[in-house]
């Protein structure tokens, strides 16, 4: 009796040993209310559902390179599996490819809503576009109450939100706490990244004995030797609206403003970046190197795909992309040409190489959600469910690598001898497609809400990624950028969208105008800035002022 008494308490020891050394092991709550709704919230159990007893729409953009595979996600091998993991029937609605919201907005007018609403772009995110934002739409029954269906059952998600680094509850949650699906958790290794910018072709600067430039003076006389030496369009631009351009700011950062939006001076002060003097500065620039033809003067037929194809023939030598494209780029350029090579740019300086930039856009969690169920979705337990399961870790590990073996003998992932993964060859080597390509047709990024290390860092090992990482980001913050997950009110944001839209559509248009000559900067920038105040810029800055405050305060 007593050899089973020393055996029982040995036992409890080691047992008690192994409880203090997996609690030693748990990730550190950092939000204990949001962990205490993780503990109420009713368990995320799959199936869903019985095989096909519900059919759930889903509202998406589909993704430009997975269009090259596919009319529809539904056709998606991810898919197709995550509809025999949960029972659930998942159809899509897609937008016409390069829409500009026109279809969304004929979407909510017709009251035919889908289930749900999973944007990828400005121009079908209710916080951007939606009078009132999300909290108008709920109010207008366009959206079900989204932050009580996840209190109560989207499990996976109070979890990872309630370990979370302390700010990220702060950038998600709006004024009220109210809660949104869809911001991405962040792994260690991409944190921090400023992930888009410009790349040049060192091959080509080399040729003629050019160094990188890294202020405006030394980009002006770069391009200049180029042109002179016979490159048609040293940088290569499309319309000037596309997200790689907002994200960097690389053409207006050295003046001090992003390219369009609202910004936060050094003393508080929140103001709009069309209408500062930085801003007549930018385009007088522009303006300069339109004159001389040092940037294309067909930008505004054009886009980012089309400066690329410039870039590739050695009609250009700069342009901008995000760091995804890096691997593809010069897969692309060395097949044509084998000294072809590219170099990150930074954002120039104005004068001095070395001065701090506060407009970059460092990766960082949380942020307003951009999964959000609609009002007459007949489902919404289900509905949450499904968007709560993209934070499980099993099918994080699935949109990224797929869903290993393939009909035709390929697979998409392999577990290498280190016991880590690694895209197999009917991703990596295809001979038909480009790995950033190929990649879209089995992997699934609007179901990536975990960022896992492992593709990550497959995705940006080559070398010249982790460059293009630290020029981008060399001393680079996001200071001087207005936070994006500011709220205002219902009523706030009803008036700051009507005059909002007005403000946008005439300062697009004078802004063209501006740059290519139409009009004159100097002459015609005092008109320029009343008109904006006649249409409420006064009123939309001091709405966005009191939203920061508020957000200071969270």
């Amino acid at each position: 009796m007593r050899r089973l008494l020393g055996l029982w308490l040995a036992l409890m020891v080691a047992l008690g040993m192994f409880t203090f050394a997996a609690a030693e092991a748990q990730p550190e709550i950092t939000n204990q209310e949001i962990y205490d709704l993780y503990l109420a919230a009713e368990d995320n159990v799959m199936p869903i559902c019985a095989p096909g007893e519900i059919t759930l729409t889903i509202y998406t953009e589909l993704d430009e390179y997975a269009a090259n595979f596919m009319q529809s996600y539904e056709e998606h091998p991810i898919v197709k599996r995550v509809e025999e993991i949960t029972g659930l029937d998942l159809k899509f609605i897609h937008p016409p490819t390069g829409d500009d919201g026109t279809f969304f907005n004929m979407t909510i007018a017709s009251g035919d809503y889908p289930d749900i609403f999973m944007a990828t772009t400005d121009s079908s995110r209710f916080d951007k576009i939606y009078p009132g934002g999300i909290q108008g739409a709920v109010q207008d029954k366009v959206l079900a109450d989204n932050d009580a269906l996840i209190r109560k059952y989207a499990k996976n998600y109070l979890y990872y939100m309630s370990i979370a680094d302390k700010n990220t509850y702060r950038n998600t949650a709006d004024d009220n706490g109210m809660l949104t699906l869809g911001t991405p958790f962040a792994c260690d290794f991409i944190r921090g990244i400023n992930n888009m910018g410009f790349i040049t072709r060192k091959d080509m600067l080399d040729r003629y004995g050019l160094a990188v430039p890294k202020t405006i003076d030394e980009l002006t006389a770069v391009m200049r030797t180029l042109k002179e030496n016979g490159v048609e369009v040293p940088m290569a631009l499309g319309t000037l609206d596309n997200y790689r351009y907002n994200d960097s700011n690389f053409l207006s950062g050295a003046f001090g403003v992003v390219m369009n939006g609202y910004q936060v001076d050094e003393n508080g002060k929140v103001f709009y970046s069309r209408a500062n003097e930085g801003y007549k500065a930018y385009l007088n620039q522009m303006a300069s190197w339109y004159n001389e033809g040092l940037i294309d003067r067909d930008f505004v037929n054009r886009d980012v795909k089309d400066a690329l194809k410039m870039f590739y023939n050695d009609r250009t030598a700069f342009c901008a992309i995000g760091n995804w494209q890096t691997t593809e780029i010069v897969s692309l350029g060395t097949a044509e040409n084998p000294d072809f090579a590219i170099y990150p740019v930074r954002v120039p300086r104005l004068t001095d190489p070395e001065a701090p930039y506060h407009l970059g856009n460092p990766l960082a969690e949380g942020g307003v959600g951009d999964m959000l169920i609609s009002a007459t979705c007949k489902h919404p337990e289900a509905a949450v469910k499904l968007l709560d399961y993209l934070y499980n870790m099993d099918l994080a590990q699935l949109a990224y690598w797929g869903v290993g073996e393939l009909e035709d003998g390929t697979s998409t992932y392999i577990i290498n001898a280190d016991g880590m993964h690694e895209y197999g060859d009917a991703i990596v080597g295809n001979p038909d497609w480009p790995y950033e390509t190929i990649r879209h047709k089995y992997t699934l990024q609007i179901f990536q809400r975990q960022l896992l290390e492992e593709p990550e860092r497959f995705e940006y090992s080559d070398p010249l990624c982790q460059i293009a990482w630290d020029e981008w980001g060399y001393k680079t913050d996001r200071d001087g950028r207005l936070p994006e997950s500011i709220s205002r009110t219902v009523e706030e944001d009803t008036v700051f969208t009507r005059n909002q839209v007005e403000i946008e559509t005439y300062s697009d248009e004078m802004i063209y105008k501006f740059i290519t000559g139409s009009l004159d900067v100097d002459a015609q920038w005092d008109s320029f800035v009343a008109s904006l105040y006649e249409m409420g810029l006064a009123e939309n800055e001091q709405i966005q002022q009191a939203a920061y405050e508020r957000w200071l305060q969270r």
